[in-house]
């Protein structure tokens, strides 16, 4: 470059720092024109200088927050403003405390400077600015949005808004925390369609043997949910099964390797690591061999799936502290699992992830290229796409729900799929999704045909499979063992000696086979019936019930809840129980029975709602 001529990047970062001196003055000065009440105070704490690296941000009880030198959030109490504590706050810049507070003899001449002056003057301000607590607003690294639609990207040492780049710091009352480094995108515009990255990203992914063709895609829409992060309104979950030889682990390292420093890459953690290495960043999570293996290790599984759901919404996690003092963070991280097979999953944990099989590859089959230094670019030049095509986000969402819902599924499960069809369309298409291409796609997700819906099961159908498929102890030594749903069948038969002692071994365990002639009593809101039995009961507190749900999630009398969810279900008025008196959820017979078998068919005719049940 000629020495006459300005380095175009130099001039390029003096524009950004002038106009990030504005736009820090404007919003220190909206700021400071409020207080607790809103109103102006009497008398305003003197201003630091306009160049101060150190940003009084706000007050909650006895703390004082502050943005440091390095732009990291420091919690004061009043009684530690000391002076290191001061000193630390300017870091490598704490000459600055001489110049701001001058200490000085009877002749002038600056001999240190006075602790007191800028102990008052810092918390002065901190207070000045009003109540704030890092809990709502405090931003870490990744990528975030605003009240007005608008992608802020927080690289750690600069955030991106609207284009321009400035370092990390206050932006209306929100305080954007700075941290490492983050790997930036790419500085060029990326093209779309077969030159583009979303096509060499969905080769490189094609490279493992997936179950669907559609899984790749969906994978590239979970890359680009890590990346935009709390800019979205939910977070899908991604979980990868195969067994050994599938290449899971190699698909990590390429996973790893696109995303950098973006992604959290762990094997063995539990959920207060995952939750205090993130703290206020919202950075994607990749966690490899998630097993369940029947140890003590499954209930750290269990909250690592929590915490996945808890990030699909973004949700506040709080934690108390030994000093009393409740430590929250938000959690709005994609996170991705991989593991052999899945562990349980309840019906609200399974409708908010994706399951995307791997079977064995091909004798011979090529590997992919993982050169470290394509994949970074991979990844750089992803988000740059997803940068450029922000503001499509919104329609293209709408276009895939709109299709996904005319194949079958639910609001949630629409928003989980077109979430990684929308984003997926960003990284590789430009211009506006077209109904017919959405549609195509998401007839390969009908929900007819989808794996992911093999276990939807809604939590109250899901106690009724657990509560007939349990084995009840016989009454006397002549008895088999049989399950529930067996001893419901012997019950409801015309009244013998075998249906009576259905009835005693039924009662034993908290189940009342409800007859005709007890009906209007026991449940006095269900139409008038003849014949056989339209309805068993279940208490709403028995020991025997309690040995059933023993261990599960309907324990210690919240099968009543579920039970009352049931299609068809009523209260039940207070009816013995092997001889007890209780309250119960009267449940009809044919959920019981299903929709096949005579049995089945002879309730069906006395139901009156039979056919909807």
């Amino acid at each position: 470059m000629s020495k006459n001529k300005p380095d175009p990047s130099a001039v390029r970062r003096a524009i950004d720092d002038a106009e990030e001196a504005v736009d820090v003055a404007e919003d220190n000065g909206r700021q400071l024109e409020r207080n607790v009440s809103g109103r102006t105070p009497r008398r305003q704490p003197p201003p630091l200088p306009s160049a101060c690296p150190v940003i009084p941000v706000g007050m909650m009880g006895d703390l004082r927050y502050y943005l440091d030198a390095a732009g990291q959030l420091v919690a004061l109490r009043v009684r530690e403003h000391t002076r290191l504590n001061i000193l630390g706050l300017f870091g490598s810049e704490n000459h600055l405390v001489v110049e701001y507070w001058p200490k000085t003899d009877d002749k002038g001449n600056v001999k240190g400077w006075r602790t007191e002056d800028a102990e008052k003057q810092l918390m002065a301000l901190a207070a000045a600015r009003g109540l704030w607590s890092p809990v709502n607003k405090a931003r870490g690294r990744g990528c975030w949005s605003d009240e007005a639609g608008r992608l802020i990207v927080h690289y750690g040492s600069r955030i991106l808004i609207n284009g321009r780049s400035r370092r990390p710091g206050l932006v209306g009352e929100l305080a954007f925390v700075a941290g490492e480094k983050l790997m930036a995108s790419a500085e060029m515009t990326e093209p779309a369609g077969s030159r583009g990255v979303g096509e060499e990203a969905l080769s490189l992914l094609r490279c493992w043997k997936w179950r669907r063709d559609i899984d790749p895609r969906l994978l590239l829409g979970w890359i680009g949910a890590g990346f935009l992060g709390a800019s979205l309104r939910v977070r899908p979950v991604a979980w990868i099964i195969g067994r050994r030889g599938t290449g899971k682990s190699t698909l990590q390292e390429a996973l790893s390797a696109v995303l950098r420093e973006w992604l959290l890459s762990v094997t063995d953690s539990t959920e207060a690591g995952i939750r205090q290495t993130l703290q206020h960043d919202c950075l994607p999570v990749a966690i490899d061999e998630a097993e369940a293996d029947g140890s003590k290790d499954d209930a750290r599984l269990r909250a690592l799936v929590k915490l996945a759901r808890r990030c699909y919404s973004g949700t506040q996690s709080l934690r108390g502290g030994a000093d009393h003092e409740a430590s929250g963070f938000t959690l709005r991280s994609a996170m991705l699992f991989s593991s052999i097979r899945t562990p349980p999953l309840t019906p609200q944990d399974g409708s908010r992830m994706a399951v995307l099989k791997l079977d064995d590859q091909m004798p011979g089959a090529a590997l992919p290229d993982l050169d470290p230094a394509r994949l970074h670019a991979i990844g750089a030049r992803i988000l740059r796409r997803l940068i450029d095509q922000w503001p499509r986000l919104p329609a293209a969402l709408e276009q895939y729900r709109i299709a996904l819902i005319a194949v079958g599924h639910s609001n949630r499960t629409a928003d989980v799929f077109g979430t990684l069809l929308a984003l997926a369309d960003l990284i590789i298409s430009d211009g506006d999704v077209d109904s017919d291409s959405a549609a195509e796609l998401a007839a390969q997700l009908d929900i007819a045909i989808l794996p992911e819906a093999d276990d939807s099961a809604s939590d109250e159908q899901e106690m009724l499979a657990h509560l007939l498929s349990s084995v009840l102890p016989p009454e006397g030594p002549a008895d088999d063992k049989a399950t529930v749903a067996e001893w419901l069948r012997r019950a409801s038969e015309p009244f013998n000696s075998l249906a009576e002692r259905a009835e005693r071994v039924l009662g034993n365990s908290g189940i009342k086979i409800i007859r005709p002639r007890e009906q209007a009593r026991v449940v006095p809101s269900a139409p008038a019936s003849e014949g056989r039995p339209c309805y068993f009961a279940v208490a709403n507190r028995h020991a025997g019930l309690d040995r059933l749900f023993s261990g599960t999630r309907w324990a210690q009398g919240v099968w009543k809840q579920a039970a009352r969810d049931l299609s068809a279900a009523l209260p039940a008025e207070t009816a013995k129980y092997g001889g007890v008196p209780e309250r119960g959820t009267a449940i009809p017979l044919l959920l019981a029975f299903g929709e096949s078998g005579t049995q089945s068919e002879d309730v069906r005719e006395v139901l009156p709602f039979g056919s909807e049940a």
